[in-house]
This record gives structure tokens, C-alpha cells and sequence, in this order.
């Protein structure tokens, strides 16, 4: 399989006639740059299928655009789970297309040895806390960091003001009216 080489900042600078520096300002965001100019470059880098390295982008704007995912079960019941299925794949898409990377992060003891590398290097920007167990050392350490984080089908004691569950008040609801309108009591 043919590995696609990919233009580099140089040659997309050289292509549109500007500097390294303006092709950076363009994809960082950092400075103004004329219209004009940033159309060219962007039409460049497109015409050359440029595209900013993520190492370069992680050395100048100091993050790694990397997220930790950690479930809080495991075995059977994090492999046959449906959820879980179904969540990694769109995880992985999700993060893909907005140029970020996760690791998996295993839940109590064994993810203890992932605090260090992981926090300790500010390797990690953020974190996906799928049903949360106050008390697990990953998650005492994110939140000990004031990393941001997300849980998933458990709010934490508060720490956190991003969640997201089902809302089974109004699933319950719906169950129930379908039932009654089946003649079920």
C-alpha cells in the first residue's frame, strides 16, 4: 500500500508566494491576515492537499489534541455491552474529524499507572468519563487538575456541569403511553 505524501508548510508558502509565517497565521488563527492572501493560501494548500501537522499545532498552541476515555466496567460487560458498541466507533470518527486522538483509560487500580503519563505530562486535553465512579484514581486525578471532562450516564457529585444521558423520565413516559394506547393497564 502506497503511503499519500502530504505538501509541506514550505511548499504550500512557496506555492502561493507567501512566507511560512503567513501560511501559519492562516491555519492558527493567531493573526489577522489580508482576505485575499488567506484565500490563496487556503485554495493552495487544498490544490497541494496540505494540512497542518498536529505535532506543529500541539507545539504552538500547547495542547496535544488528545482525550482520555475511561468506562467504569469492564470484561463481559464492557465488550458485550451495546453501548459501548456503539460508542467507540462514534467516538473515534467524532475525535478523528476534529483532529484530536483518545487512549482508553481502564477503570480503579489498573488505571492508576495512567495518572502520571498521562496528567503528569499533560499529554491529554481532556477526558470522556463514561458512568464515573467517585473514588477511581483516573477520575479523582482529572478532577484534581481541572481538566475538563465530560461524563457520560452519571453525574458526579456536582464537579461537573457537562453530562449527557438518556432521559428516562420521558422514555418511561413515552413506554407507558404506548402501552395504554395498546389497551395494556
Amino acid at each position: 500500500m502506497a503511503t499519500v505524501r502530504r505538501a509541506t508548510i514550505f511548499e504550500v508558502a512557496e506555492a502561493a508566494g507567501v512566507s511560512i509565517t503567513t501560511v501559519s497565521h492562516v491555519f492558527s488563527g493567531k493573526r489577522r491576515v489580508n482576505a485575499q492572501t488567506r484565500s490563496r493560501v487556503l485554495e493552495t494548500a487544498a490544490r497541494l492537499s496540505y494540512s497542518p501537522s498536529s505535532t506543529a499545532q500541539a507545539l504552538a498552541t500547547g495542547r496535544n489534541f488528545a482525550l482520555a476515555l475511561q468506562v467504569s466496567f469492564t470484561g463481559e460487560a464492557l465488550i458485550l455491552n451495546p453501548f459501548f458498541a456503539s460508542l467507540l466507533p462514534t467516538l473515534s470518527l467524532a475525535a478523528v474529524e476534529r483532529g484530536y486522538s483518545f487512549v482508553y483509560v481502564p477503570p480503579a487500580d489498573e488505571g492508576r499507572s495512567f495518572v502520571d503519563p498521562l496528567l503528569g505530562e499533560r499529554r491529554i486535553d481532556g477526558a470522556v468519563l463514561v458512568d464515573p465512579e467517585l473514588g477511581d484514581p483516573f477520575v479523582e486525578a482529572i478532577r484534581a487538575a481541572a481538566l475538563p471532562f465530560v461524563t457520560i450516564g452519571r453525574l458526579l457529585d456536582g464537579s461537573s456541569d457537562v453530562w449527557v444521558d438518556n432521559d428516562h423520565a420521558s422514555i418511561c413516559a413515552t413506554v407507558a403511553e404506548h402501552l395504554a394506547a395498546a389497551g395494556y393497564e
